[in-house]
Parts: C-alpha cells; structure tokens; sequence
C-alpha cells in the first residue's frame, strides 16, 4: 500500500481527490450561503405581513443577511475562481438587491384551504373571480400579489436599484464564460475517457472521471444531465432579466429592450417557443405586447373544425344510408290486374 502511495502512478489519484474535495468544500459554502439568503427571504415575507411598505430598518435587517450569504459565495471562489454555482449565486443576490432597493415587498400568498367536495365547482368558480383576470385570464394569487406590490413602487426607488443590476449582469457574464469553459473541458475529459476504454486503457479511469467530474465546475448545476451549464447560465440570467423588466414597467420606465434581453436568453438557451410564448402571456404588460394568434389554440380550432366537418359528412352518409334503406323497406303497386268493371256488350 505504501509502495502504491509512492508511486508516480498515484499522482493523478492524488489530484482526482484533491479537485473533489476542493468541490465538497465549495458546495458546503454556497449551500451555508444559502441559507443566510433563504432567513432574508423569510424576513421579507415577515415584512409584508406586518406593512405596507420597507422601511430603513427592515431593509437594513434583510442586507445583514445578503451580507453573509455573500460571504459564503465569496469564500467559495476564494477556493475556486470559476465555481459556477457560486457566480451565479451572486448575481441573483444582487438581484435580490436590486429588488430591495426598489422597496419591492410581495405579500407571500397563502395556501387555500380545501373546499368540500360538493362545493369544489362553486368555489373553484368564486375564486377564479375574485382573483382578477390579465388578458381575460384569471391571476394566480402569487401573480396578483406581485401585481399589487409593482403597484406600489416608486420610480426613484426602481432608478436607483440600477447599479445592483450592472453588477448582477456582470456576475452572469463571468458564470456564462465559466460555464462555456466547463462544459467544453468535461467534453474533452469525457472523449479522453472514451478513447482509453476503446484502446482497453483501464489503468486510470477512476482518476480520470475524477477530473471529468471536478471539470464540470462543482454544485448541483453540474449534475444536470444533458443540460449544460451554459444553458442553465441564459435561463437564470434571462429570468432576472424578465423580471426586471417588470418593475422597470412599473416604474413607467422603458422595459421592452430589457424583456427582449431576456427572450434573447431564453432562445440562446434553446428554450421552447411555447415556453417563451407562455411567458410572454405572463408578464404584466403582456396586453402591450404583439404576440399574434396562438399557434396552439389556432391548432385547436383547426383540429374542432376538422372533427366538425368528419361529424358533419359522417350524418349526411349515416341520412343517406338510411332514407336507401327506407325506400327499399316499401311495398311496390301491383301490375296487370284484370278490370273489375263489366264490359259492354
């Protein structure tokens, strides 16, 4: 066993281990981080409870907070420069800052509580009433509570939350470059990998897909299956943006580049156009939107008009069919019977 430690053969073993627990110890960080962010969340939705509006102090209660998670997320590239999840992290916390420094304070939306079976329908119905309706559909209770929280801010507010932005943009700039610099690099240790197994190279796998795994960035984003990492970095950073856009709505400043911005994410990250599409329906501004005819509920009407029309021909054949069988059911006059009447002499 000591011969084998020794050995010039151990060294990428040696490596191999120190990159996974360089990512244990990164991982451990963002996720003590995250639990720092996850207490300011809870004060926030304390705050909304209790008032209408953030106060100094509230605000300066939530940055403590914002503080140690960014804290933990600094350590961890401390550790490693290009942990992805760490990056990431702190572009959404100063996203997180943004919204705080708009005074954005969302009441969280209580559950509902469950309605008797013979009263589902009525009440599902009241609800969805009560609820308001954007675009003639009916809000969700998360989606009204946002609504009458951008109601209330201020453009000041929303202005000054500009720099936490710029900084959150560049966070994502730096998780997109370290992703695109992951993905690339764990497919060059997996194409390795493959040409050993294929030559028969058992010797040093172990170590290799040791590299392989450490390459990947550390956290959970790199154990995504076959989403990558870039990927993962447009969604995130697109979602930012589409709710950002938002409140620049709110604050009657101008929003449809930073939306655009976003769907550009959301493509670049090959999202479904019916995801995009249902997005775009959900945004508060979605009215003063051009999205066009749905493409599904115009598949829809097509489809009820073909299944109209099949019905429509199938009862004129199903008529025809039977007013034949209807003809051929009646008796036929008799022919050449003799006259009864008495003829002349």
């Amino acid at each position: 066993m000591e011969a084998a430690l020794k050995s010039e053969e151990a060294v990428p073993l040696f490596d191999a281990a120190a990159e996974r627990f360089r990512e244990v110890t990164c991982t451990g960080l963002l996720n003590w981080g995250n639990v720092s962010l996850c207490l300011a969340h809870k004060l926030l939705d304390g705050f909304a409870q209790e008032s209408e509006v953030l106060t100094d102090e509230m605000a300066a209660k939530t940055e403590e907070e914002f503080k140690k998670a960014e804290g933990r997320y600094q350590q961890a590239l401390d550790f490693h420069p290009e942990f992805f999840d760490a990056l990431c992290a702190l572009g959404q916390l100063e996203f997180e800052r943004a919204k705080l420094r708009a005074r954005l304070l969302v009441k969280p939306a209580a559950a509902p509580a469950p309605a008797p079976a013979d009263k589902a329908e009525g009440a599902a119905e009241e609800g969805g009433a009560a609820a308001g309706k954007e675009g003639g559909r009916p809000l969700d209770a998360p989606a009204r509570a946002l609504r009458e929280a951008l109601a209330k801010v201020r453009a000041e507010d929303v202005e000054a939350a500009r720099p936490y932005m710029q900084r959150a943009a560049e966070w994502y700039k730096k998780a997109v470059a370290a992703a695109n610099a992951a993905d690339a690099k764990r497919k060059e240790q997996q194409q390795e990998q493959e040409t050993q197994e294929g030559a028969g190279g058992g010797e040093g796998e172990g170590a290799a897909a040791g590299a392989a795994a450490a390459a990947g960035g550390g956290g959970a984003g790199a154990d995504m299956g076959d989403v990558s990492l870039g990927t993962q970095a447009l969604i995130m950073e697109g979602n930012v943006l589409y709710e950002w856009s938002q409140l620049l709505a709110a604050a009657g400043a101008e929003w449809r580049p930073t939306l655009d911005g976003a769907v550009e994410r959301f493509r670049g990250a090959a999202c479904s156009e019916a995801d995009v599409r249902s997005a775009l329906k959900n945004h508060t501004r979605a009215a003063e939107l051009d999205l066009g005819p749905d493409p599904e509920e115009e598949a829809a009407k097509a489809k009820a008009a073909e299944q109209e029309a099949a019905a429509a021909a199938a009862a004129a054949e199903a008529e025809a069919a039977a007013a034949a069988a209807a003809a051929k059911q009646q008796p036929e006059k008799a022919k050449g019977l003799p006259s009864l009447g008495r003829k002349k002499p």
